[in-house]
């Protein structure tokens, strides 16, 4: 209708690669510039590909998602949505947070729920809190139960130290006996014979 339209633009007159656009009269809505890069909401993307704007990190994604509107957002959907990190060689897949901390909840994008697990900006972890004051809190809001487990025959160890020794002191169950013990590194043992 003469308000749609796409476009070939080339860098430089006659020769050169060119970039494809999709536009209306004003504006750009898709963009593939000469070194292959897309963008769809801008017309300079700066990653392989590009949704509303390019990041502002100097280490470029491969892909930048921008609403500084309604916040990024990413919705994954099918029999089991699946999040996959195939790393290679010796490379570790890791989360960046900002410095901000991090939020599992329930719920959905149109109505968020609770919080289940929570990790703070200091690294501390709730599990059933969003306010963790410890580098571990489970909070119920009835009866509640932390489970630790191992084989029939294997020891269920609970360690307490420090840098230096990481487990200086210890509460040992002994699935083979069912006994338990508390050991202290200094040479004390309570329960040796186990407690019944």
């Amino acid at each position: 209708n003469g308000n749609h339209y796409f476009d070939l633009v080339r860098s430089f007159a006659g020769t050169g690669r060119a970039d494809f656009r999709i536009m209306n009269d004003t504006a750009v809505h898709m963009l593939v510039d000469k070194s292959g890069n897309v963008g769809i909401g801008t017309d300079a993307p700066s990653h392989q590909l590009v949704i509303g704007a390019n990041s502002t990190q100097t280490l470029k994604s491969t892909v930048a998602i921008t609403d500084m509107t309604n916040g990024a957002s990413l919705s994954l959907r099918g029999q089991a949505p699946t999040i996959f990190f195939d790393s290679t060689s010796a490379g570790i897949p890791t989360i960046l947070m900002d410095g901000r901390g991090i939020e599992f909840k329930d719920g959905t994008l149109d109505s968020q729920g609770n919080v289940d697990v929570k990790i703070d900006s200091s690294g501390n972890v709730g599990i059933g809190t969003d306010s963790p004051t410890r580098k571990l809190q489970v909070k119920g809001t009835g009866n509640t139960a932390i489970a630790i487990t191992s084989a029939n025959t294997a020891y269920v160890q609970l360690a307490l130290g420090d840098t230096d020794d990481d487990n200086y002191a210890q509460l040992i169950l002994d699935n083979a006996t069912n006994k338990l013990q508390l050991q202290n590194g200094g040479g004390g043992v309570i329960g040796e014979r186990g407690i019944t």
